[in-house]
């Protein structure tokens, strides 16, 4: 789950200061695990929408301006701080 979440807010890094308007949908995999999303931006909250391809799982991810992250993957709450993921993902991709 936490590496699911951390895939999520890698995506979120990169796409956060370029989301003025919905994009296209967007594709990655890690570890293994496909998703495809789309960013919205509005009122200066960035909204990730996807799904993980293998599983159907559902998530909505609300990016506010101050990097706090929010929403729900699947049916489980998740809350964290954007610039935190990040660096735990830089950490894991190191291993």
């Amino acid at each position: 789950m936490r590496t699911i979440i951390l895939a999520c807010a890698a995506a979120i890094a990169v796409t956060a200061p370029a989301a003025a308007f919905e994009t296209p949908a967007r594709e990655f995999t890690r570890d293994g695990i496909s998703y495809r999303y789309t960013t919205t931006k509005k009122d200066g909250v960035t909204y990730l929408t996807g799904v993980v391809l293998d599983t159907g799982k559902k998530f909505k991810l609300a990016v506010a301006r101050d990097g706090k992250v929010k929403g729900r993957f699947g049916t489980t709450p998740v809350s964290f701080q954007a610039d935190t993921a990040r660096s735990d993902t830089r950490s894991l991709a190191s291993r």
